[in-house]
């Protein structure tokens, strides 16, 4: 098993924070490397919720199909996946934190394969600075959308 945790501050209150990471059919607004994300699903996002989300990656594209696994509103979320031979377990979750949020996501990746234990020494570094840049992005975004509300 292998993986990391990111932490940053957010200039919007929790629940502003948590909509707007948990808003996944915008991502493709927010997130340069989010090329497409199709809601497999319909409702309000919460356990079960299924979507497929297209991303740039190299000199081409992947698209992985992803579910939430535990969902406690304005908490935080845990996001699960299957690709390239590993199962990839994401959890995301959001405090307060003075006049703003905190934001915490750890990604644990359990390789089934040799072959993807031999290249997840590779990409994990890769996978990490994409995580930053979604962080650094939502962040923006949940910033961006608190200033515009009364």
């Amino acid at each position: 098993m292998a993986g990391f945790t990111i932490t940053r501050r957010v200039d919007a209150p929790r629940d502003v924070t948590f909509e707007t990471f948990i808003d996944f059919a915008k991502a493709p607004e927010r997130i340069a490397s989010i090329v497409s994300v199709e809601m497999l699903t319909d409702g309000p996002v919460g356990i079960g919720t299924r979507w497929r989300e297209t991303r740039r990656a190299g000199a081409g594209t992947e698209t992985a199909e992803l579910e939430i696994a535990r969902f406690e509103e304005n908490e935080g979320y845990v996001v699960e996946c299957e690709s390239q031979g590993c199962k990839f377990t994401s959890a995301c979750l959001v405090w307060e934190d003075g006049g703003g949020s905190k934001v915490q996501v750890a990604l644990d990746i359990e390789p089934h394969t040799w072959g993807a234990r031999m290249r997840l020494w590779f990409v994990l570094p890769m996978i990490r600075r994409e995580f930053q840049k979604d962080l650094d992005a939502l962040a923006e975004a949940a910033a961006a959308e608190h200033v515009k509300r009364p």
